[in-house]
């Protein structure tokens, strides 16, 4: 399929993978802080995994399929 989608839709499944990754990467991050320090990383990482569903709905339903982790 990878080769059937438009720009557009390879640009989005990068970005989708990227953010993806950052979401992973606050949370991993604020486990290493106190507890009482977690909580702004923890929100932002909510926020940034939110904003995903804007760029997820520029990519190709197959792949919005097999990404919806």
């Amino acid at each position: 399929m990878s080769g059937n989608l438009t720009k557009r839709q390879r640009e989005a499944d990068e970005l989708d993978f990227d953010m993806f990754r950052v979401v992973g990467r606050l949370l991993a991050f604020a486990e290493t802080l106190p507890r009482s320090e977690q909580k702004p990383l923890r929100d932002a990482a909510v926020q940034f995994a939110v904003g995903r569903g804007l760029v997820r709905k520029h990519m190709h339903p197959d792949s919005r399929e097999k990404t919806a982790a």
